[in-house]
């Protein structure tokens, strides 16, 4: 009983722990709007995507994304539909959803809205937040049914088109009247920012819910046989 009672002692000691740490910034993609800024439009003929790669292992608890609304704002009557999806590779931006946000018109930055950040990052929590791995694929995708010619907008904005790839660990995709997704040719990304707060591995927290099962196990059969024996 003392030699399992060292085992699992060794094994807390060795097993990642969260340290009680707050989220933390993992990728970003903030775009420069001093100057003005390019944006493409999320509708329901256009689609729009973003591939990343996670830089440390954790909980996605906050993605921020750089949207803005402007035109006839009262022709807004859709919603965006925010999905994040785990991905086998870089090459495509469809994989398995892991959190999907409704995001409302209004939940929108306005062009040129007073007194709001000037980078137009509207905060997304996710309250069931997945875990992701480091050097993991993932994609940030928006949808909406909101009609192309309404008259408003809700944009998603993006890096200027210099044949300079900002954010080199990911991409920007676009799916035009559901014909297939495409990687832009001109080395672009939409503006993004991702935050992670670090926890145990899971498979660190099932083997350590797996020796807590043994070790109660075997106290329960020296118990049974302590019974018997008298």
């Amino acid at each position: 009983m003392k030699t399992l009672s060292v085992m699992l002692v060794v094994a807390l000691a060795f097993a990642p722990s969260s340290n009680g740490e707050a989220q933390q910034i993992d990728q970003s993609n903030v775009v420069d709007i001093s100057g003005g800024f390019a944006s493409a439009n999320v509708n329901s003929w256009n689609q729009l995507a973003q591939t990343f790669t996670a830089g440390r292992s954790g909980l996605l608890t906050e993605v921020d994304l750089q949207l803005v609304a402007f035109g006839d704002l009262s022709t807004l009557t859709n919603n965006i539909i925010f999905t994040i999806s785990r991905l086998s590779s870089l090459n495509s931006p469809v994989g398995v959803p892991l959190a999907t946000v409704t995001l409302h018109p209004s939940d929108l930055p306005h062009l040129d809205q007073a007194g709001y950040d000037a980078k137009y990052l509207l905060p997304v929590h996710l309250n069931s937040a997945p875990f992701i791995s480091q050097g993991g694929f993932f994609s940030l995708t928006l949808t909406s049914a909101q009609p192309w010619d309404s008259g408003g907008y809700m944009d998603w904005i993006v890096t200027q088109s210099v044949n300079i790839d900002r954010y080199p660990a990911g991409n920007a995709w676009e799916n035009n009247n559901a014909t297939g997704w495409y990687k832009d040719a001109y080395q672009v990304d939409y503006g993004f920012r991702t935050y992670v707060t670090p926890v145990p591995e899971p498979s660190a927290v099932n083997f350590l819910a797996l020796a807590a099962s043994f070790m109660a196990g075997v106290s329960l059969v020296r118990r049974t046989r302590c019974g018997n024996a008298r």
